[in-house]
């Protein structure tokens, strides 16, 4: 069977979309034609509730820089596999897509970048499969320890327990369902514009792929089951939450919009206690949208990073 199979409906002048059969999902990717193999691979992980395009502008600029920039639509999202069950997206299984997707792509390790949960799943990489990771570079996630003691240490922080609200309400059956997805889902997509700092920078047509993508059969269901497995199973696993609390070893950049709603910036504070090389980078007047804030800053923060490290091609 074919690892790679081209997207049978790409029709567009810079993007080649294929799909990967990668630990019984099949995964829609996206990258920058004229890519190849040569190149070293960047792995550009989504968060809720987006998809492949929130990536377009990071995509190119770091095709241009002579990276194979490789953007997934997540198990759940968009054109790839919806598994039904809660349990399929727990974050061990998440974070096992991405290692076989690297080695389905026929790489040992790749540069993985995250925003949000696709943020939140790199950490988890990192630190499941540490061979895989080269760098690591974190957009607007906390890291899984920090979030776990914020949300269930005692006392918590109430701050950003509050903050968190969305994640208990999500966890009620069928009625975020019917909440998010009111009038074809486009009060999702105005939450998204209401809460940058620019809401300029996320344009009607944008707006209207991000729409499309959530009303894809069964996407909406996917998204919310990322959290109701979270509560369920993986941030409150003891194995989980011990791995997390180890030291992590690779080179570790975090960029963090500080005018982010949902996760305070608190949570970037004393991060290398956790990870042994950790640069931390803030964008101030930035929500926690970044790469559709403000996807220029965030390129140049990841390339100087990757220069840093003697990452870059």
């Amino acid at each position: 069977m074919q690892k790679v199979v081209q997207h049978p409906g790409d029709s567009s002048n810079e993007f080649l979309h294929s799909y990967v059969f990668c630990n019984g999902c099949k995964l829609h990717i996206v990258e920058c034609k004229g890519s190849h193999q040569n190149r070293p691979l960047m792995l550009l992980l989504h968060g809720f509730p987006e998809f492949w395009f929130s990536w377009k502008y990071i995509l190119q600029y770091f095709f241009r820089k002579g990276y194979r920039a490789v953007a997934p639509d997540l198990r759940g999202y968009n054109e790839s596999s919806k598994p039904y069950s809660v349990q399929e997206y727990r974050l061990e299984l998440l974070s096992a897509d991405i290692e076989s997707l690297i080695r389905q792509l026929g790489y040992e390790a790749c540069t993985c970048v995250g925003h949000d949960w696709g943020g939140a799943i790199a950490w988890s990489v990192a630190y499941l499969y540490p061979r895989c990771v080269r760098t690591l570079i974190i957009v607007n996630a906390p890291h899984p320890y920090k979030f776990y003691e914020a949300l269930f240490s005692f006392p918590p922080n109430w701050k950003q327990l509050l903050r968190s609200w969305y994640i208990l309400f999500f966890q009620l059956p069928w009625l975020p369902e019917l909440f998010l997805g009111y009038n074809s889902c486009k009060n999702l997509v105005l939450a998204i514009r209401n809460t940058l700092c620019y809401t300029q920078a996320l344009s009607h047509e944008d707006a209207e792929e991000y729409r499309k993508a959530l009303l894809q059969p069964g996407a909406l269901k996917s998204a919310i089951n990322y959290y109701r497995a979270l509560v369920r199973n993986s941030i409150a696993s003891n194995s989980m939450r011990h791995l997390f609390e180890r030291q992590l070893n690779i080179a570790t950049l975090v960029v963090w919009g500080v005018e982010d709603s949902a996760l305070g910036k608190e949570l970037t504070f004393d991060l290398d206690k956790l990870v042994s090389d950790i640069e931390v980078r803030y964008i101030p007047n930035c929500s926690h949208w970044v790469p559709i804030e403000k996807p220029r800053i965030l390129a140049e923060f990841m390339d100087s990073f990757l220069q840093s490290r003697e990452e870059a091609p």
